[in-house]
């Protein structure tokens, strides 16, 4: 399985799935979810340590693409 990371896509959309294959356009992942809400104090960086990810609501949505022009920025998951 590819790397594990957490998108931050602009409009809102947050993405954490397993990265499968990058080309200059897009970014194609597995297992990914929609990262919907949280409410423990920490915002959107505390998702990369294993301790913390299950205080977020998640909805599975298998198998995206995302246009890498669209990708704010990347955290790497540690779970």
């Amino acid at each position: 399985m590819g790397e594990h990371v957490c998108i931050i896509i602009d409009n809102g959309w947050i993405i954490e799935g397993n990265v499968t294959s990058r080309a200059d356009e897009s970014i194609q992942m597995e297992d990914a979810s929609v990262v919907r809400s949280w409410r423990n104090g920490r915002g959107i960086g505390a998702i990369a340590d294993s301790e913390h990810k299950d205080e977020y609501v998640r909805d599975a949505i298998g198998t995206v693409t995302v246009y890498a022009s669209r990708a704010l920025f990347e955290i790497p998951l540690n779970w």
